[in-house]
């Protein structure tokens, strides 16, 4: 009785370090390229392009200056501006379209359900085109806000 207890508690060891070993595996598999464009932004443009990649060099703030520089403090401030009023006006419509929807029990609700899920299943890329020709339109492109 006892070998069996402990033939179970040493599967059971084995099934957890192989759960353990195959999450780290993934960990160091998804790091690791974060990490190597991490690594990039401290790298020359010679260095960063080199056909054999380099372990080992002398770190250069050059493409932060570059970075600070341009417009990109800007562009960045506007995309934060835009995600959040977006974020904030789609909690603020959404919420409650959703509880009204729910909460009624008709067809008509449940097709409008059906839609929005339709609609969420859609790729992105394919608005993308759409969204390109009503802001070239509306001249809102490449606008500082």
């Amino acid at each position: 009785m006892k070998i069996l207890k402990k033939q179970k508690l040493f599967k059971n060891y084995l099934s957890d370090s192989g759960i353990y070993v195959a999450l780290l595996l993934y960990v160091i598999f998804t790091i690791i390229p974060i990490l190597w464009l991490g690594s990039l932004a401290f790298k020359t443009h010679v260095q960063a392009f080199a056909e054999t990649p380099l372990f080992y060099w002398k770190p250069t703030l050059e493409n932060v200056q570059k970075l600070l520089n341009s417009n990109f403090p800007d562009f960045f401030f506007n995309s934060i501006i835009i995600a959040s009023v977006t974020t904030i006006l789609s909690l603020i419509i959404g919420t409650p379209a959703a509880w009204g929807l729910l909460r009624l029990d008709s067809k008509l609700s449940h097709r409008v359900l059906l839609w929005v899920l339709l609609a969420r299943m859609v790729p992105a890329m394919t608005y993308v085109i759409p969204f390109f020709v009503v802001f070239s339109q509306f001249r809102i492109i490449d606008t500082k806000m």
